[in-house]
């Protein structure tokens, strides 16, 4: 389950990343030119939110990881 909410977060600034990345670039095509900087910056919260949440995911995985090491090492 942790392996897959760290997908779910990977995703998640995948899709943020990718959308702020087309407000910078290509903004042009977007209607709605006065909320620009509104999206960005929401956008922008966003993908700092899943980019803590998947580095403190990474930490508890490796904790376990850790703790299922030393067990299997004590049991030999």
């Amino acid at each position: 389950m942790l392996h897959a909410l760290l997908k779910l977060y990977e995703a998640r600034i995948a899709e943020h990343t990718a959308i702020i990345d087309i407000y910078l670039q290509k903004s042009v095509g977007i209607g709605d030119h006065d909320n620009i900087l509104k999206v960005i910056d929401e956008r922008f919260e966003k993908l700092t939110c899943a980019k803590h949440c998947k580095e403190e995911l990474e930490k508890i995985i490796n904790a376990v990881q850790t703790k299922d090491e030393t067990k299997t090492e004590t049991k030999k």
